[in-house]
């Protein structure tokens, strides 16, 4: 079988800057059945319509909406919808430096904890929450988002 390795997650204005890019996010309506890892980055999907089968290291999970679950490096995955015809989902990637940085400044351990439980159920306020966040950002220009 063969598994794909994805770099970064960015996309083209990102990936220009990709030396500064420490996290991205995007919102998809498809599924990704191509087994792939992530080199460099966690990914933390957020499902908010439909159910999507997630195959993670030989493991299968379904999972329903207002479900995150989550990616590190070292996992193979891939998903794909599950006995239904549409699927939402918002996917944040965050870069393991960064990852790092947010440990060190909480001193817990964040990719320990990540790596034991990959599955969280969100309450749908706090998905709204996430998804107007991501709303407000993208109606920034790019000399509004402030940069290093």
């Amino acid at each position: 079988m063969t598994v794909l390795e994805f770099n970064e997650n960015l996309d083209a204005y990102t990936y220009k800057h990709a030396e500064e890019a420490t996290y991205d996010y995007h919102t998809n309506t498809f599924d990704f059945p191509l087994v792939h890892t992530h080199k460099d980055y966690w990914e933390f999907t957020i499902l908010t319509d439909g159910k999507i089968l997630h195959t993670i290291n030989g493991k299968k999970e379904i999972y329903d909406e207002n479900t995150m679950f989550v990616s590190s490096p070292s996992d193979v995955h891939c998903f794909k919808k599950h006995n239904c015809e549409k699927v939402r989902y918002m996917n944040i990637s965050v870069r393991s430096s960064r990852m790092d940085e947010m440990s060190k400044f909480l001193s817990i351990d964040l990719k320990t904890i990540l790596d034991k439980k990959k599955t969280y159920y969100l309450p749908e306020d706090l998905i709204y929450h996430i998804e107007e966040i991501f709303y407000k950002i993208n109606l920034l220009s790019i000399k509004e988002i402030r940069t290093r």
